[in-house]
């Protein structure tokens, strides 16, 4: 008995995790292409982009991320259209916008493309502007991030030309 309790938990685990998996890579599949494209047109690379929306969004399964298409935590004035619910994040009218809004963001208000050329690694670049850009735990946003970018290997995105 209690071997078959013991087998049915590692199979339920096992299901579970592979379900994770299946998650964060329907998400990197899905928003790739237009991260790739980002990163040509702004600089920010797609890493970055694609590492700071699966955290803040949880691989797209927030309520911001599938309500408002805000995969960034951004906050501020709602585009055009109604907010489902009373919120400080704001609304965009889709998920490709909320990219290009963080994008720009990242790009001209923090600087990113300098940084890149003055040489430093996308992991410096988390590090510098983790305490400008997230309300809780910096320490855990950065390993966080930095995780989802080693785990994912999303590096490879950077080198797409």
């Amino acid at each position: 008995m209690v071997r078959l309790f013991v087998a049915v938990i590692l199979f339920l685990s096992t299901v579970s995790f592979v379900h994770k998996r299946s998650t964060a890579d329907t998400y990197i599949d899905k928003f790739s292409p237009l991260a790739i494209q980002l990163y040509k047109e702004t600089g920010v690379p797609a890493s970055l982009i694609l590492a700071v929306g699966s955290v803040e969004s949880g691989f797209g399964k927030s309520r911001h991320s599938r309500l408002l298409h805000n995969h960034f935590g951004i906050v501020g004035g709602s585009e055009k259209g109604a907010k489902p619910y009373s919120t400080k994040y704001k609304y965009f009218a889709s998920d490709e916008n909320s990219f290009r809004a963080f994008a720009k963001l990242m790009s001209e208000k923090y600087g990113i493309p300098g940084m890149i050329s003055t040489g430093m690694s996308t992991k410096q670049i988390i590090a510098r502007i983790k305490k400008r850009y997230v309300e809780f735990t910096y320490d855990e946003w950065e390993k966080m991030v930095n995780g989802v970018i080693r785990d994912r290997k999303l590096i490879a995105f950077d080198n797409i030309k």
